[in-house]
Protein backbone atom coordinates (compact mmCIF):
# COMPACT_ATOMS: atom_id res chain seq x y z
CA UNK A 1 0.00 0.00 0.00
CA UNK A 2 1.70 3.03 -1.22
CA UNK A 3 0.22 5.42 1.40
CA UNK A 4 0.51 2.82 4.56
CA UNK A 5 -2.18 3.41 5.80
CA UNK A 6 -4.87 0.07 6.15
CA UNK A 7 -8.25 1.01 4.49
CA UNK A 8 -9.97 -2.77 4.79
CA UNK A 9 -9.82 -5.82 5.89
CA UNK A 10 -8.41 -6.85 3.06
CA UNK A 11 -5.43 -4.77 3.38
CA UNK A 12 -4.72 -5.41 6.98
CA UNK A 13 -5.00 -9.59 5.75
CA UNK A 14 -2.40 -8.53 3.05
CA UNK A 15 -0.12 -6.79 5.14
CA UNK A 16 0.02 -9.36 7.56
CA UNK A 17 0.72 -12.15 4.55
CA UNK A 18 3.25 -10.22 3.57
CA UNK A 19 4.51 -10.22 7.05
CA UNK A 20 4.03 -13.99 7.09
CA UNK A 21 6.19 -14.43 4.13
CA UNK A 22 8.80 -12.20 5.65
CA UNK A 23 9.49 -14.20 9.14
CA UNK A 24 9.41 -17.61 7.37
CA UNK A 25 12.36 -16.26 5.13
CA UNK A 26 14.45 -16.27 7.62
CA UNK A 27 16.41 -18.40 8.60
CA UNK A 28 15.56 -18.17 12.61
CA UNK A 29 14.74 -16.34 15.45
CA UNK A 30 16.68 -15.34 18.65
CA UNK A 31 13.54 -14.59 21.06
CA UNK A 32 15.19 -13.14 24.60
CA UNK A 33 12.88 -12.34 26.91
CA UNK A 34 12.83 -8.48 27.79
CA UNK A 35 11.14 -8.04 30.82
CA UNK A 36 12.10 -9.10 33.99
CA UNK A 37 15.22 -10.87 32.53
CA UNK A 38 16.39 -7.30 31.77
CA UNK A 39 17.18 -7.28 35.51
CA UNK A 40 20.00 -9.72 34.86
CA UNK A 41 21.38 -8.73 31.45
CA UNK A 42 19.31 -9.44 29.10
CA UNK A 43 19.25 -6.11 26.89
CA UNK A 44 22.82 -6.96 26.88
CA UNK A 45 22.50 -10.43 25.87
CA UNK A 46 20.16 -9.53 22.79
CA UNK A 47 22.71 -6.63 22.09
CA UNK A 48 25.70 -9.25 22.29
CA UNK A 49 23.37 -11.42 19.82
CA UNK A 50 23.13 -8.41 17.16
CA UNK A 51 27.07 -8.34 16.97
CA UNK A 52 27.94 -11.37 16.69
CA UNK A 53 25.68 -12.23 13.99
CA UNK A 54 26.59 -9.54 12.29
CA UNK A 55 30.36 -11.03 12.67
CA UNK A 56 29.52 -14.03 10.88
CA UNK A 57 27.04 -11.99 8.31
CA UNK A 58 24.12 -13.72 9.38
CA UNK A 59 22.15 -10.18 10.64
CA UNK A 60 19.79 -10.71 7.45
CA UNK A 61 19.09 -13.95 7.88
CA UNK A 62 18.62 -14.25 11.91
CA UNK A 63 16.39 -11.88 13.72
CA UNK A 64 16.81 -10.64 17.27
CA UNK A 65 13.69 -10.14 18.99
CA UNK A 66 13.27 -8.30 21.63
CA UNK A 67 10.27 -9.88 23.44
CA UNK A 68 7.90 -9.79 26.42
CA UNK A 69 8.14 -12.73 29.22
CA UNK A 70 8.56 -16.17 28.16
CA UNK A 71 7.79 -17.38 31.73
CA UNK A 72 9.76 -19.77 33.95
CA UNK A 73 11.80 -16.57 35.56
CA UNK A 74 13.47 -18.53 38.23
CA UNK A 75 15.45 -19.27 34.69
CA UNK A 76 16.30 -15.94 33.92
CA UNK A 77 17.84 -14.63 31.34
CA UNK A 78 15.88 -17.05 29.05
CA UNK A 79 16.43 -17.58 25.27
CA UNK A 80 14.40 -19.11 22.66
CA UNK A 81 15.55 -19.95 19.24
CA UNK A 82 12.51 -20.37 16.42
CA UNK A 83 12.12 -22.60 14.44
CA UNK A 84 14.05 -25.44 16.67
CA UNK A 85 12.50 -24.40 19.68
CA UNK A 86 15.07 -24.74 21.76
CA UNK A 87 14.80 -22.88 25.24
CA UNK A 88 18.06 -21.68 27.14
CA UNK A 89 17.93 -20.48 30.81
CA UNK A 90 20.60 -18.43 33.26
CA UNK A 91 21.95 -17.16 29.84
CA UNK A 92 24.79 -14.96 29.89
CA UNK A 93 26.95 -12.90 26.83
CA UNK A 94 29.60 -15.47 27.45
CA UNK A 95 27.62 -18.07 25.83
CA UNK A 96 26.18 -15.80 22.91
CA UNK A 97 29.32 -16.96 20.45
CA UNK A 98 28.37 -20.84 21.19
CA UNK A 99 24.69 -20.20 20.51
CA UNK A 100 25.19 -18.80 17.18
CA UNK A 101 27.92 -21.13 16.65
CA UNK A 102 25.83 -24.34 17.22
CA UNK A 103 22.67 -23.67 17.17
CA UNK A 104 22.50 -20.90 14.42
CA UNK A 105 24.99 -21.93 12.34
CA UNK A 106 24.68 -26.09 13.02
CA UNK A 107 21.15 -26.57 14.04
CA UNK A 108 22.44 -27.97 17.08
CA UNK A 109 21.18 -27.45 20.73
CA UNK A 110 23.29 -26.41 23.42
CA UNK A 111 22.55 -28.98 25.91
CA UNK A 112 24.86 -27.76 29.09
CA UNK A 113 22.40 -24.50 28.59
CA UNK A 114 19.09 -26.24 28.46
CA UNK A 115 16.52 -26.14 31.47
CA UNK A 116 17.51 -28.53 34.25
CA UNK A 117 14.83 -30.94 35.01
CA UNK A 118 14.50 -34.61 37.04
CA UNK A 119 18.26 -33.96 37.23
CA UNK A 120 18.61 -33.48 33.50
CA UNK A 121 18.96 -30.97 30.60
CA UNK A 122 15.61 -30.40 28.68
CA UNK A 123 16.67 -27.81 25.57
CA UNK A 124 12.78 -27.96 23.83
CA UNK A 125 10.34 -26.08 25.17
CA UNK A 126 7.76 -28.64 24.25
CA UNK A 127 8.99 -30.84 26.47
CA UNK A 128 9.54 -28.51 30.00
CA UNK A 129 6.94 -29.93 32.29
CA UNK A 130 6.81 -26.06 33.16
CA UNK A 131 5.14 -25.70 30.18
CA UNK A 132 2.99 -28.43 29.12
CA UNK A 133 -0.12 -28.05 31.08
CA UNK A 134 -0.91 -24.37 29.97
CA UNK A 135 -2.92 -23.03 27.68
CA UNK A 136 -2.54 -19.68 26.83
CA UNK A 137 -5.38 -17.45 25.74
CA UNK A 138 -4.66 -13.88 26.49
CA UNK A 139 -0.89 -14.13 26.72
CA UNK A 140 -0.65 -16.93 23.61
CA UNK A 141 1.94 -14.87 21.82
CA UNK A 142 3.50 -13.62 24.91
CA UNK A 143 6.80 -14.22 24.29
CA UNK A 144 6.82 -14.86 20.72
CA UNK A 145 6.58 -11.09 19.64
CA UNK A 146 7.86 -7.50 20.01
CA UNK A 147 5.62 -5.69 22.56
CA UNK A 148 6.73 -2.24 20.74
CA UNK A 149 6.22 -3.72 17.01
CA UNK A 150 2.88 -3.42 15.56
CA UNK A 151 4.19 -5.38 12.96
CA UNK A 152 4.83 -8.14 15.19
CA UNK A 153 0.88 -8.02 16.08
CA UNK A 154 -0.38 -7.83 12.71
CA UNK A 155 1.78 -10.66 11.41
CA UNK A 156 0.33 -12.89 14.12
CA UNK A 157 -3.43 -11.63 13.63
CA UNK A 158 -3.19 -9.00 15.91
CA UNK A 159 -6.38 -5.87 15.16
CA UNK A 160 -8.33 -8.04 12.74
CA UNK A 161 -11.67 -7.65 14.97
CA UNK A 162 -10.90 -4.16 15.16
CA UNK A 163 -10.79 -3.80 11.61
CA UNK A 164 -13.99 -5.83 11.23
CA UNK A 165 -15.24 -3.24 13.53
CA UNK A 166 -14.46 0.02 12.40
CA UNK A 167 -15.28 -1.42 8.40
CA UNK A 168 -17.92 -3.64 8.95
CA UNK A 169 -20.15 -3.30 11.85
CA UNK A 170 -22.17 -0.58 12.98
CA UNK A 171 -21.80 0.61 16.42
CA UNK A 172 -24.66 -0.95 18.06
CA UNK A 173 -23.83 -4.21 16.92
CA UNK A 174 -20.11 -3.83 18.27
CA UNK A 175 -21.86 -2.65 21.60
CA UNK A 176 -24.12 -5.48 21.85
CA UNK A 177 -21.23 -8.46 20.71
CA UNK A 178 -19.22 -7.03 23.58
CA UNK A 179 -22.03 -7.18 26.00
CA UNK A 180 -22.70 -10.69 25.35
CA UNK A 181 -19.09 -11.76 25.71
CA UNK A 182 -19.27 -10.76 29.36
CA UNK A 183 -15.82 -8.45 28.61
CA UNK A 184 -15.91 -6.78 31.96
CA UNK A 185 -14.01 -3.58 33.33
CA UNK A 186 -10.77 -3.29 34.88
CA UNK A 187 -11.63 -0.43 37.35
CA UNK A 188 -12.25 -2.79 40.54
CA UNK A 189 -15.85 -3.51 40.10
CA UNK A 190 -15.97 -5.57 37.36
CA UNK A 191 -18.61 -3.70 35.81
CA UNK A 192 -20.21 -4.66 32.49
CA UNK A 193 -17.97 -3.04 29.36
CA UNK A 194 -20.79 -3.47 27.10
CA UNK A 195 -23.55 -2.05 29.49
CA UNK A 196 -21.31 1.01 30.27
CA UNK A 197 -20.31 1.23 26.14
CA UNK A 198 -24.37 1.86 25.56
CA UNK A 199 -24.45 4.26 28.30
CA UNK A 200 -21.70 6.29 26.56
CA UNK A 201 -23.89 6.21 22.99
CA UNK A 202 -26.83 7.34 24.73
CA UNK A 203 -25.36 10.02 26.63
CA UNK A 204 -25.91 13.77 24.51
Amino acid sequence: MSDKKIRSLQDLQRLSSRLQTERKSLKARILVCATGCRALGALDIADAFEEELARHGLEKNVAVIRTGCIGMCAQAPLVLIEPYEYLYGKVRVKHVSEIVSETIQKEKAVERLGITQDGKKVCSIKDVNFYKKQKRLVLEKCGRVDPKSIEDAIERGGYTAAVKALSQNKPQQIIDEVTESGLRGRGGAGFPAGIKWGFCRKSP
